[in-house]
């Protein structure tokens, strides 16, 4: 799914149901163009098939939003054990997502943490070795970095 912002979509799946002709049309020229989809709505089509299309628009808007949820629970499931799969917050996160798609996303997410924790956070350059936990303001802190950032910092002895 790509990420489609709700506020945008929304309402103008919900435009598609107006008394105006113009802006059902325009409606569905931006919907059309952020998707690529029409599921047969035409602006001009009678009340009857504008109803029916506007039902399929607002069924795979659902469909959206869910596979949203669950890529968020996935994700979530992951980072929060540190970047440590949890086999049983796995499965309670992949209990709703389609079995053709539990890989891909699992191959995207590893992906995306493997980019984001490869380089130290400090100096950007050198692979990050060692993760550093602060608390600030009553709340923990962890950053992945070097062992040379870690060592000039002082927080690892060698």
């Amino acid at each position: 799914m790509s990420e489609w912002d709700p506020k945008r979509i929304e309402p103008l799946i919900a435009e598609l149901a107006s008394e105006d002709s113009f802006a059902r049309l325009k409606a569905i020229e931006e919907l059309s163009g952020l998707t690529k989809l029409s599921f047969g709505f035409r602006f001009n089509a009678s009340p009857e098939l504008r109803a029916a299309a506007v039902l399929r628009w607002k069924a795979w808007w659902e469909e959206q939003l869910r596979e949203r949820v669950r890529k968020h629970q996935l994700r979530a499931a992951v980072e929060l054990s540190g970047g440590v799969i949890d086999i049983n917050a796995l499965k309670s996160a992949v209990k709703e997502i389609p079995a053709d798609k539990i890989q891909g996303y699992l191959n995207a997410l590893i992906a995306k943490m493997k980019a984001q924790h490869h380089r130290c956070e400090a100096c950007g350059v050198r692979p990050a070795t060692v993760t550093v936990t602060e608390l600030k303001g009553g709340h923990y802190h962890s950053k992945s970095i070097c062992d040379l950032c870690a060592k000039e910092r002082g927080d690892v002895l060698f």
